[in-house]
């Protein structure tokens, strides 16, 4: 029997209100409600929630995406707030208590162009972030109550963004016993903010986007110059993994033409930092809608294809620190295949 924590213990929000309850359900836009329009109360212990937690209390998940979330795919997370237990928690189909994590969406707001997610620098108008100000004092922050972390932010940059780091502080200074996790593409994530925003011994998990293992690279994905920058924060972030104010940190590469050929060495680059290398195939979203077809180096289609499967079968990406998407998973099963044939 495997029961996910996240059913239990953990909300993400949209920013047109919609709730979710993990990333994966996000993607495939399987929405338990809206938080602009119903009582947070009733999402929380909506009927869709409650047959999802019936069904994971024995063992099942016909509501959930096995294609896409990783830890189905491999039985279980790797950090002790995301692991599937073999032992029956206490756990409820109706909860009597609020989730004790919440992921809300800030703002896109980034100081990168990434490949990825746009194609210019964001930066919120003031009306934006009044807008925010609002629903943030009069609707996200009653159900923190009991939230114990707080992710942020995976739209945007979470230090790259004036209007982010505000959100920060803003939600120190009302819970101070909060902690974060956070996603940054590490260039502005440096010693100087984390100090001037109290997050030394906050943070319980930090993903960097990072991409690439050359600054020639990095430049072709974020399309700003910030390679110096960012091998400098990782000394300094590198350090507080070690000393433990950073559990978890994970390097994130987002599999594409322009950086495939660089997975095996990235691999060693993540090892030097003390962090995970965790691997994704790019997703056709909205930015990348126009260059899908050249960026999809994991399509059959594809003129590097077989080239890139080949790859995954190095012995590498067999390494403690490495988890690769269940798409890739299977291409490396079928290279390995193809190559013990």
């Amino acid at each position: 029997m495997k029961v996910c924590w996240e059913l239990f213990n953990s909300i993400e929000m949209g920013t047109d209100g919609s709730v979710y309850v993990c990333c994966e359900q996000r993607v495939s836009k399987f929405s338990l409600g809206n938080i602009f329009r119903d009582k947070f109360e009733d999402i929380w212990n909506c009927e869709k929630l409650i047959k999802m937690r019936e069904a994971a209390l024995q063992g099942k998940y016909p509501y959930c995406n096995h294609g896409i979330c990783e830890k189905l795919s491999r039985g279980g997370g790797r950090k002790r707030n995301e692991l599937f237990t073999n032992v029956l928690p206490s756990y409820k189909p109706v909860m009597s208590s609020f989730p004790t994590h919440v992921a809300l969406p800030i703002a896109r707001d980034c100081n990168a162009k990434c490949i990825f997610c746009r194609d210019k620098i964001i930066t919120s108008e003031k009306e934006q972030i009044k807008s925010f100000n609002n629903k943030f004092n009069n609707i996200y922050l009653p159900i923190m109550k009991n939230v114990n972390i707080f992710t942020v932010n995976d739209m945007g940059d979470a230090f790259g963004s004036k209007f982010s780091r505000q959100v920060i502080e803003n939600t120190i200074k009302r819970y101070p016993q909060i902690k974060f996790k956070i996603m940054t593409n590490g260039i502005c994530a440096s010693e100087k903010f984390i100090k001037k925003l109290d997050l030394e011994n906050r943070i319980i998990e930090l993903a960097i986007s990072i991409n690439a293992t050359t600054a020639k690279t990095h430049y072709k994905i974020f399309r700003v110059r910030g390679w110096k920058l960012l091998l400098k924060n990782l000394e300094y972030l590198s350090q507080l993994n070690k000393i433990g104010e950073i559990p978890y940190l994970h390097f994130k590469f987002v599999v594409c033409s322009k950086n495939w050929k660089e997975m095996a060495k990235f691999v060693k680059f993540a090892s030097k930092y003390g962090a995970n290398a965790d691997f994704w195939e790019v997703r056709n979203y909205y930015a990348v809608k126009n260059k899908y077809e050249d960026l999809a180096v994991h399509n059959e289609t594809h003129k590097d294809f077989d080239a890139f499967v080949k790859l995954l079968a190095n012995p590498i990406f067999d390494e403690k620190h490495v988890t690769l998407s269940p798409l890739l998973m299977k291409l490396r099963k079928k290279a390995i295949s193809e190559k013990e044939a």
